[in-house]
């Protein structure tokens, strides 16, 4: 036999697929390509999850720790203890506004106005920051319509007392954002701001909100300020629950008790410094 006979042979005996097992290779192949697609669309989901909630953990880190390190440099006045437990502290209500002298800055649920202090010293009595203190005062506002806090700040340039301090230019940054990204919104009916006081000459903390709207004299009574509030990152949802391709907020809870500045300190010639 020639080895042209030995190829025809070869060739004769070959046969091909028929079309019933080209149908099953087929639906074979499809439901593999489906199976592929559906797991990259589930692992997809749970990685932007994952980083959507990694970013909104971040952007409520850095929120709280703003606000926080502002709080954290106010402290209730020397002197201004009383044998019934008032106090008085940087906590504003009814404050002309620098920018605007026909507006008035207020401490309720969902704004924060303060005076924050370095290096001062202070007077007895009912004034806040006095002679070489580097103050600023601060106005935090959450808006509601577009889902930010925001922090202007003035500098005090001048003055011995509130009622004669004059400030510099005011400037505004957005707090609990990255590059534009993420939002800031209530924790469902929680207030984003509380206040307490002392309760007694022990000067213990009330447990029990104060009554807002604040007054000029109740916001000088102020000891601690509560915080509530989530951070949504980019793609999550405003709720409290998760779903298939979006992440809950990340809640924000703390509180800041005003530093005390010891009243043995707080002399005409014994003046504290800085304020603590």
């Amino acid at each position: 036999m020639t080895a042209a006979d030995v190829i025809r042979r070869m060739a004769g005996e070959e046969t091909g697929m028929t079309l019933v097992e080209l149908l099953i290779s087929l639906v074979v192949g499809v439901v593999v390509m489906l199976g592929a697609f559906a797991l990259l669309e589930v692992t997809t989901k749970v990685v932007g999850r994952v980083t959507d909630q990694v970013g909104a953990n971040q952007l409520g880190r850095q929120a709280i720790a703003y606000v926080e390190g502002e709080l954290q440099s106010a402290c209730i006045e020397a002197g201004g203890l009383q044998s019934d437990g008032t106090t008085f502290g940087p906590i504003q209500y009814g404050l002309t506004d620098p920018s605007s002298a026909s507006l008035k800055l207020n401490s309720d649920a969902s704004d924060l106005v303060f005076w924050s202090l370095s290096d001062a010293t202070a007077a007895t009595g009912t004034t806040y920051a006095t002679t070489g203190a580097t103050t600023t005062l601060h106005y935090l506002q959450y808006q509601s319509t577009t889902n930010t806090m925001t922090d202007t700040t003035w500098p005090v340039t001048g003055g011995t007392t509130p009622a004669t301090f004059t400030y510099g230019a005011a400037t505004t940054k957005t707090i609990g954002k990255i590059n534009n990204l993420g939002t800031v919104s209530q924790n469902g009916t929680t207030p984003i701001f509380q206040y307490y006081q002392y309760t007694s000459p022990s000067y213990q903390l009330s447990t029990t909100p104060m009554s807002l709207p604040l007054t000029a004299a109740t916001a000088a009574n102020v000891a601690a300020v509560a915080i509530n509030f989530q951070v949504t990152g980019s793609g999550g949802d405003s709720t409290t629950t998760q779903n298939n391709s979006q992440t809950a907020p990340y809640l924000v809870d703390d509180e800041v008790d005003f530093r005390l500045t010891p009243v043995q300190n707080a002399s005409s010639t014994n003046v504290p410094y800085p304020c603590q």
